[in-house]
């Protein structure tokens, strides 16, 4: 009983000590140091900073969202068909990526706690970085299958709308 309880001590001495190896420990300190060095390398990497497409934080969102982003100027809107166009350019290479999308007719805003009306895509300011989180529905149109791309949430700009859709944790 008393080496059963020296032997355990060891092992927890090994686990908990700042896991340096040494012959009392073994394999198993070098393995889990090593497998700590590399998560902890892979976290600190810096991730290019991307405007463009993303992933949304935990929440709860339409059941119709897969937890794409996308980050851009606002370049273009249309009242007529509430389409938004956000644009970013690649600060490296210039490349420019362009994100066409149309607001939810179900998205409603207030202004400074006034009454309630739906967001006119006119209403958001040209060149204001945006943050939108949309869902895409795949349409045939002419022959051709054309991604829509529906925005339901713009980061900054509150939905007040009450959704019939039903939501689900991401």
């Amino acid at each position: 009983m008393v080496q059963r309880l020296a032997k355990s001590t060891k092992q927890l001495a090994c686990e908990y000590r700042d896991l340096k190896a040494d012959a009392r420990c073994g394999l198993t300190t070098i393995w889990v140091r090593s497998v700590l060095t590399a998560t902890l390398a892979v976290a600190l990497v810096p991730f290019p900073a991307g405007g463009q497409e993303g992933t949304a934080e935990p929440g709860y969102y339409p059941s119709c969202f897969n937890g794409d982003t996308f980050t851009g100027l606002l370049s273009a809107t249309n009242d007529a068909t509430r389409q938004i166009t956000l644009t970013y350019t690649a600060p490296k290479d210039a490349k420019t990526q362009t994100f066409v999308a149309a607001i939810d007719e179900d998205y409603t805003v207030s202004r400074q706690g006034g009454p309630q009306h739906q967001l006119r895509p006119s209403e958001l300011p040209p060149g204001k970085p945006l943050t939108v989180f949309y869902c895409t529905e795949h349409k045939k149109i002419d022959g051709n299958k054309i991604a829509v791309h529906t925005v339901f949430l713009i980061k900054a700009v509150t939905n007040y709308a009450k959704f019939p859709v039903k939501y689900e944790a991401f």
